[in-house]
This record gives C-alpha cells, structure tokens and sequence, in this order.
C-alpha cells in the first residue's frame, strides 16, 4: 500500500493535482469552468487556467491508470536523478510540468483543446526515456524493451484505442522538444527555482497523516500519581 509520507513533495503535488481538480469538476461544472484553460484568460488575468487547465478531466477508469501512470514514473524519474545539467531532479520536473502549458495553449488554437489531462503519462514516459542510458529497459506486460521503444508503444496503443481521436500526442512531442531545448538553449529560471524552494517547505503529508492513538482516559492522571 503507497504510503504518502515517502512520497516526494514534488510527485505528490503532481498526484494531487491530477487528482483533487477533477474531482472538484465532478462536485460542481463551475469548478471546472473556473480551472479549464480559457484563451481570453490575459484580458481577466486568470493565469492559473495556464495550469490547472492541464489537469481538468472527468472522473472515470482512466483517471485511476492515469495516476498510476504519473505517480509511477514520476517516481522513477526521481530515482534515477534524470536531469539534464546542474538543476535537482524535482525542481527539473516541476518546471517541465509547469512548460505543459505550451502545447495547452497551441492545441487549443488549433482544435480547440482546453484540457491536458491524458498527456501527462505519456509525457512523463517520453520525458524519462530521453534522459536515461539507451540500454535501460522496461517491462511491458511481460516483454522486455528499451525505454523509448516503450513510449513509442504506448503512444501507440494509446492512439489505436481511441480510434484515432487520442491527443496524447501533443504530450509525446512535449517531451521531446522540451528535453531539446533545455540541452540548447532553455535554462530554468531562477525565480522559478526560489519559488519551488519555499513549495517545498509546505508539508503536503502532514493532512493526510493518520492521527496517532489517543491515551486511554485518565492514563496521564495515574502515571502522575505514581511519580
């Protein structure tokens, strides 16, 4: 059973997102018209809508796989410290989250996208295979494949299943020119990096920490006593 204290901050501030946004969508369809991407968001300043709009989803099956899926590799890219230059890992995978909405902001342009949701493993698996050794493998239900081939595959799969209509290429093609740029010429900023610095010091853990076992009544009275 996952236990939420040893999960890093950055994966499970991902995970809660991921998580927490569509559920308030479900509770109410004017929490989702307050989070989901709306391109007139400079005319109101509603610059959150460039992130939350990423995790807006409906709640069904699929958003359980997706955040087995994120928190899965997430962790893995925290494992295996992938990071392109001297940046920490998680502070590499918060800004690389946080760039999502680039192709956000282009796919609803272009076909009128205003959520993100079902690229984010598909981004974080090509995310992962670009930064680890080309020999490392993974298992695909049973057949051992290098990391890009499985990405490739499960993009794939992914596309084959929703007859087409899967955008979770827009994640794919994320991953790649994001990694890209970073090596040539995209730097993380340091604002960025002081502002993941003090999100760090918040303990998300510590609301769901199971309350400890309370003593029984009148224990500390007799404990006083016998001192």
């Amino acid at each position: 059973m996952l236990q939420l204290e040893t999960v890093p901050p950055v994966v499970l501030a991902i995970l809660l997102c991921a998580s927490v946004i569509p559920l308030l969508g479900l509770l109410s369809p004017q929490f989702t018209m307050y989070f989901v991407y709306d391109k007139s968001y400079l005319k109101r300043f509603e610059i959150w809508r460039l992130f939350t709009g990423i995790f807006v989803t409906g709640v069904s099956i699929s958003l359980i796989m997706r955040l087995y899926f994120i928190h899965k590799f997430s962790s893995l890219i925290l494992e295996y410290n992938c990071r392109i230059d001297h940046v920490p890992t998680e502070i590499e995978l918060a800004f690389f989250m946080f760039t999502m909405f680039v192709p956000l902001m282009i796919g609803n342009q272009l076909e009128g996208i205003n959520t993100f949701s079902e690229c984010i493993p598909i981004a974080l698996i090509r995310y992962f295979s670009e930064l680890v050794p080309d020999n490392f493998r993974l298992n695909f239900f049973g057949t051992i494949m290098s990391a890009k081939t499985y990405s490739i595959v499960s993009l794939a799969i992914d596309y084959v299943l929703n007859g087409g209509r899967s955008k979770v290429y827009y994640g794919f093609l994320h991953a790649l020119i994001y990694v890209y740029l970073r090596k040539k010429v995209l730097r993380v900023p340091a604002v960025f990096v002081e502002m993941i610095e003090r999100a760090k010091r918040i303990k998300l853990e510590r609301l769901f920490r199971t309350p400890e076992v309370g003593r029984r009544l009148g224990g500390e009275k007799k404990n006083k006593k016998k001192d």
